[in-house]
C-alpha cells in the first residue's frame, strides 16, 4: 500500500484520498436512507402527487394530485425536507427537495437525511461520484440504480456547522440558476405571444400585429411549401467523424434528429446547405423545425428546404413549425417524410414584411441564447464548486 508522506497540516489519509481531519468517510446508507413507507391512494383523497415526468419537467417543481385513475398504483409518501431522486437510468440528474409533503411514483427514490442536513443530502446528490455510482444499474429494459450497491459507496462527509456553511454557499448558485430559468422562460413566453400577433390566425390571412410599414399592404397568400422551396434532405454521418467543438478545420454545425442543443451533434471539416431550413424527418422529434443560419452539414434524418431568394429564414421557419406537426404520421416509428411536407399550406407575406419579421424573431433568439449561456455559465461554477466543496479540497 503506497504510504502519504506529504500530508498537508489539518489534513488526514483516507480511503478516499486526502480529507480535512474532521472529516468522516462513511458509506452512502449511513449518511441517508431511501423511506419505506408505501401509500394507496383512495378514490376520495386527492394528496399531491410527483410523478416521473414531473422530476423530467422541472424537477418537482409542477406536480398533480391522486384520483381514482391512479388508486391501484402504490406510491412513496415524502415529507418536507426529503430529497427525491429519480431512479431510472436517463433520468439519474433529476432531483428535489421537497418542500410539502406528499407521495411520488415508486420509481423516485426518496432519501432521508441521517447524518447530514436536507441541503447538504440535495447537492450531495448533484456530485459527480454520486452520479457515477448511481449509473450502475440492473434491469435491461428499463436500467434503474441499484440501492445494494449504491448504498455502501463510501463519501466524505464535513462536520454538521461546515455542511450548513456549504449548503448556504451552493444556494446561492441555486438561486442565481433559478433566477435564470425565470429569466429564459419569460423571454420564452414573450416571442410566443408576439408570434401569435406577428403571424395569422388559423383561417385569417392579416396578422393581428404589423409593422407600420406593411399595415395597409397586401394580405398573406397561402402557397404550399414545394411552391417556395426545393426539397432535399441530409446525408448519412457517423458521430465518430465529427469533434464536439469547433477548430479551423472542422467549424461547420452538423445537426441531427435530437432537439437538444438545437439539434446540434458537432462539428465537421464539410458542409452540405447554407441558410436553409431543416426539420426533423423521422423519430420521437419528428416535424420539429429549425432555420439554420450559415453553413451546416445535416444527417440523413434531416430533411431540407432550400430558397435562395431569402425565404428560408427564421419566421417562415416559425409558419411551418407551427404546421408541421399536424402532418407526422404516428403508424410506428413516427415519421414526416419529404413528399408529405411538400404538400403542408402555410400562409405567406411579401419577402419584404417576412424579412422584418424574421429578423425581429432572430433578434429574440439571440437575446434567448445570451441567457442560456449564462444559464450554462452559473451550472459550471456551481458544478466546479462542488468538486472542491464537497471532497474537503477547499474549506469555507
Amino acid at each position: 500500500m503506497k504510504i502519504l508522506t506529504n500530508i498537508p497540516q489539518g489534513y488526514k489519509s483516507s480511503p478516499l484520498g486526502i480529507i480535512p481531519k474532521d472529516w468522516e468517510v462513511l458509506e452512502f446508507g449511513q449518511i441517508a436512507d431511501v423511506a419505506g413507507k408505501k401509500y394507496t391512494p383512495s378514490q376520495t383523497e386527492h394528496v399531491p402527487c410527483i410523478e416521473l415526468e414531473h422530476m423530467v419537467a422541472q424537477d418537482g417543481g409542477i406536480y398533480g394530485y391522486t384520483d381514482s385513475a391512479n388508486q391501484e398504483s402504490t406510491k412513496n409518501v415524502f415529507e418536507v425536507g426529503d430529497v427525491l431522486f429519480g431512479k431510472l437510468r436517463p433520468y439519474l440528474r433529476k432531483f428535489w427537495l421537497a418542500t410539502f409533503n406528499g407521495v411520488c411514483s415508486s420509481e423516485i427514490w426518496v432519501f432521508k437525511n441521517k447524518k447530514c442536513s436536507s441541503k447538504y443530502l440535495y447537492d450531495l446528490l448533484q456530485s459527480d461520484r454520486f452520479i457515477q455510482n448511481a449509473n450502475v444499474s440492473f434491469g435491461s429494459k428499463m436500467p434503474r440504480a441499484d440501492w445494494n450497491y449504491l448504498q455502501h459507496t463510501l463519501f466524505p462527509l464535513p462536520p454538521l456547522a461546515e455542511q450548513e456553511r456549504i449548503a448556504e454557499l451552493l444556494g446561492t448558485w441555486d438561486r442565481a440558476i433559478e433566477m435564470q430559468k425565470q429569466l429564459i422562460d419569460k423571454l420564452e413566453l414573450r416571442k410566443k405571444g408576439l408570434m401569435q400577433q406577428l403571424l395569422p390566425a388559423k383561417g385569417h390571412r392579416v396578422p393581428n400585429l404589423r409593422f407600420p410599414e406593411f399595415v395597409n399592404t397586401m394580405k398573406w397568400t397561402e402557397k404550399r411549401v414545394a411552391d417556395i422551396f426545393q426539397i432535399t434532405r441530409g446525408l448519412v454521418l457517423a458521430t465518430t467523424s465529427t469533434k464536439n467543438k469547433p477548430d479551423t478545420k472542422y467549424k461547420y454545425p452538423v445537426y441531427s434528429s435530437q432537439t437538444k442543443d438545437g439539434g446540434l451533434m458537432g462539428y465537421y471539416d464539410n458542409f452540405l446547405y447554407e441558410d436553409a431550413i431543416t426539420w426533423t424527418t423521422d423519430g420521437a422529434n419528428a416535424g420539429t423545425v429549425f432555420f439554420r443560419s450559415g453553413k451546416f452539414y445535416c444527417t440523413n434524418v434531416c430533411g431540407v428546404l432550400i430558397n435562395k431568394e431569402g425565404y428560408a429564414n427564421q419566421c417562415l421557419a416559425e409558419i411551418i413549425g407551427k404546421q408541421s406537426k399536424k402532418y407526422v404520421s404516428y403508424v410506428g416509428n413516427p415519421k414526416l417524410m419529404n413528399n408529405v411536407m411538400a404538400e403542408i399550406p402555410v400562409c405567406v407575406p411579401s419577402l419584404q414584411e417576412l424579412r422584418k419579421i424574421a429578423c425581429f424573431l432572430s433578434s429574440i433568439d439571440e437575446q434567448i441564447a445570451t441567457e442560456k449561456n449564462k444559464l450554462a455559465l452559473f451550472q459550471v461554477q456551481k458544478q466546479g464548486l462542488m468538486q472542491v466543496l464537497l471532497t474537503g479540497k477547499k474549506r469555507i
